[in-house]
C-alpha cells in the first residue's frame, strides 16, 4: 500500500482534466509496434496514447505545428480584447471623399468604435460567450471514417497553405478522433483578379447524418426584418468569417475532426 500512496503522490501533479475523453495512455518510446489489451469494459472508449519520440532530423516541420494553436489550446483566454488595431481600411475610408456626406455626429461614433471595423480577425480563440457550440450526436453511434480524398499537385499546395494559415490564427490543431471527415480544395468564382483562389471544403455529410437537430428553429425572416426595421447603418463585422467568432465546447472539439495526406486536425471554433 505504500507503494500505491507514493505513486499517487508522484503522479498527483499530472493529473489534468480530459476533455471528452475516457482514457490517456503515456508510453515510453517505442520503436516497434506495442500491443495494448484493454478490457471489455473500455471498448469503444475515446482514447489518447501519448508516445514519445525523438525529433526527427528531416528539418520538415508540419503546418499544423503551429504555437498560435498550442498556446490558444493551454490557455482558453482570448487575446482579442487586448489585439492592438493598426491603421485599417475604414480608416482610409473615413477620410475619402465618400464618407465627406456622412453627418458629423455619425461620423464621431464611427470614429469611436472603429474597433469594430477591423480589415481581418485577431489571432487566437474570439472572447468568451455564454455558451460555445455543441455537437449533440445520436446516442450510441459514431460516423464512420472517409476515406482521404485525392488531391492535384496545385490543390495540395493551397491546402497547405489553408492549413498553415488556420492553425497561426489558432482556428485549428493537431488531434486525435475516432471519426475523421474528408477534406477538399474547391476553386473560388473568379473575382476578376486574374488571381487562382480556392476554399477548403469539408464532407461533413456523415456527421450531419447522426448529428441531432436543435428544439428551436431560426426566426421568420420577415421577424428579422421587422426587428431591422428603421435603421439605416450595418456593421458588417459579422461578415467576417463569423463562424470563426463562435467557440466550440472543448468537449466537442474531436467531432469536427478532418483529414488529408497532411495529417488530422480539429476546429476550435464553429467550422
Amino acid at each position: 500500500m505504500s507503494l500505491v500512496r507514493q505513486a499517487a503522490a508522484d503522479t498527483n501533479d499530472l493529473r489534468t482534466p480530459l476533455h471528452g475523453l475516457h482514457l490517456i495512455l503515456a508510453l515510453p518510446e517505442a520503436c516497434s509496434a506495442v500491443p495494448l489489451r484493454l478490457s471489455d469494459e473500455w471498448q469503444g472508449a475515446l482514447c489518447c496514447a501519448l508516445i514519445g519520440n525523438q525529433p526527427t532530423s528531416s528539418g520538415y516541420r508540419s503546418p499544423l505545428a503551429s504555437t498560435a494553436s498550442v498556446a490558444a489550446e493551454s490557455d482558453e483566454e482570448s487575446p482579442w480584447p487586448m489585439a492592438k488595431l493598426e491603421h485599417t481600411l475604414f480608416d482610409e475610408w473615413i477620410t475619402s471623399p465618400e464618407a465627406k456626406d456622412i453627418p458629423c455626429e455619425v461620423a464621431q461614433v464611427l470614429h469611436e468604435y472603429r474597433a469594430v471595423f477591423p480589415d481581418t480577425l485577431p489571432k487566437g480563440l474570439p472572447p468568451k460567450r455564454p455558451h460555445d457550440h455543441h455537437i449533440l450526436l445520436v446516442p450510441g453511434k459514431l460516423p464512420a471514417r472517409s476515406a482521404i480524398y485525392r488531391m492535384t499537385p496545385d490543390q495540395l499546395t493551397f491546402h497547405k497553405q489553408e492549413l498553415a494559415k488556420l492553425s497561426d490564427n489558432g482556428r485549428i490543431g493537431p488531434t486525435y478522433s475516432p471519426i475523421c471527415s474528408p477534406t477538399i480544395m474547391v476553386d473560388k468564382r473568379d473575382d476578376d483578379s486574374g488571381e487562382r483562389k480556392m476554399r477548403m471544403v469539408v464532407n461533413y455529410q456523415a456527421l450531419n447524418a447522426l448529428t441531432v437537430a436543435p428544439d428551436f428553429p431560426l426566426p421568420p425572416i420577415q421577424t428579422t426584418l421587422e426587428m431591422l426595421g428603421g435603421a439605416k447603418y450595418f456593421s458588417t463585422l459579422d461578415l467576417e468569417a463569423g463562424f470563426h467568432q463562435i467557440r466550440m465546447a472543448k468537449e466537442d472539439r474531436w467531432k469536427t475532426a478532418f483529414r488529408s495526406v497532411l495529417g488530422i486536425s480539429s476546429h476550435a471554433v464553429w467550422p
